[in-house]
């Protein structure tokens, strides 16, 4: 960068300043006629044959619109009265550049410019970014009144910066929950086509076998075709539920009861395997106003997701307590843990881990977060890896 002009032109906050500016993705960008239009207005408006916004980079500043200076589109920071412009949050004003020591031998005033008038463009977080300026050949005057319509001017060109930016970002929004639909409708056909091949399966050799079933061979049929049917039941209820959080018609069905006896009688599926001990300690008499039936939804997606992604941690255990009229249900395991990265994702709609070998349409922990919100309470995990992790919800206490 060629420093033209007798000062520091480089402020202290410069890092910050160049990461607002690159949030809006304007540098190096085409023409785009609505700016084109601001600094048509802003010749017109102070009568000047040249008009600029510009972008102030760490080396050159980006013109992102013109008039009267051909297909000029950046130059040297050094080299640019804009440069100046942004360092204070007033506009910059030199009526004869020729009478300014700082810039008189500057480059700009040597090809010619004698009159500049530059108003900062400020982010809404305070940053000056570029410039809204005007510039002639001739000196000339500036009154009060017009430095105020220049700010005014400044202040549309940062309101279509905004408004440019949140166009991309909606569509940007939209681009990616259209790619995780699709993901999801993928990964959804894939775990539905799972459990109905298995049961299709199962009940296509129980047909073959009617007339002289095997009586071992026709009880493990049945148990393979109990187990697919169970599957497909829960994903099922895991889209219909989905389904009803978006349309707001999740409805909760509250009685009175026990978080202790609930995780008592809860996940038998679990229990029958015979290869993991679930574990209840804590509070046994603490009671709770809230849907029973979807607090033990919750519970089992805690315990279920304990001995999938935990397998080899043989104890999972269900502690309750309660915590400023809170009850605390956590369920914990000693498996690998999760990451930080993942960790912080995990209750996301749409959201899989990415552990491709274990199943499920990534839609529990969602769900669970749902129904927590909806009676009040709070929901979490903490996890190390290598050393296990704990899933935690609350619910307002009723003793």
């Amino acid at each position: 960068m060629n420093n033209t002009f007798k000062r520091d032109i480089i402020p202290d906050n410069d890092p910050e300043r160049l990461a607002a500016l690159a949030r809006y993705r304007l540098l190096d960008t085409p023409a785009e006629r609505v700016f084109d239009n601001m600094t048509d207005l802003a010749a017109a408006t102070f009568e000047t044959p040249v008009a600029l916004i510009s972008l102030v980079g760490a080396e050159t500043v980006f013109f992102k619109a013109t008039t009267g200076v051909g297909n000029v589109r950046c130059a040297d920071r050094g080299e640019s009265l804009c440069a100046l412009a942004i360092l204070s949050p007033e506009p910059l004003i030199y009526e004869n550049t020729l009478e300014e020591p700082s810039v008189a031998e500057s480059v700009p005033v040597q090809q010619g410019v004698r009159f500049y008038a530059g108003a900062p463009l400020t982010t809404p977080d305070g940053y000056l970014i570029g410039t809204l300026c005007v510039a002639a050949f001739q000196p000339r005057s500036f009154s009060a009144q017009d430095r105020l319509v220049l700010e005014a001017l400044a202040r549309v060109v940062m309101e279509q910066m905004e408004l440019r930016l949140s166009v991309i970002r909606e569509t940007e929004l939209h681009q990616e929950l259209l790619a995780k639909k699709d993901e999801f409708i993928s990964v959804a056909s894939h775990e539905l086509k799972t459990p109905i091949t298995s049961l299709t399966a199962s009940l296509q050799l129980l047909d073959r076998m009617k007339t002289s079933p095997d009586p071992q061979l026709l009880d493990k049929l049945i148990t393979q075709a109990n187990k697919s049917l169970a599957k497909l039941n829960r994903l099922v209820a895991d889209l219909l539920n989905t389904n009803r959080i978006a349309s707001g018609q999740l409805e909760l069905r509250k009685s009175r009861f026990k978080p202790a006896e609930l995780a008592r009688d809860c996940c038998n599926h679990v229990r029958s395997e015979g290869k993991f001990e679930i574990i209840v300690e804590g509070d046994q008499n603490v009671e709770v106003d809230a849907d029973e039936q979807k607090i033990d939804q919750v519970l089992v997606n805690f315990v279920n997701n304990a001995a999938k992604y935990a397998p080899d941690s043989l104890k999972i255990l269900i502690r309750i307590s309660r915590e400023d009229g809170f009850v605390k249900i956590a369920v914990t395991d000693k498996g690998p843990g999760i990451s930080p990265g993942h960790l912080s994702r995990i209750f996301d709609h749409y959201y899989r881990s990415g552990q491709h070998n274990v199943s499920g349409l990534g839609l529990g922990l969602y769900i669970s977060k749902e129904i927590i919100r909806r009676h009040g309470g709070q929901i979490g995990a903490e996890s190390e890896p290598g050393k296990g992790s704990t899933f935690w919800f609350t619910l307002p206490s009723v003793n």
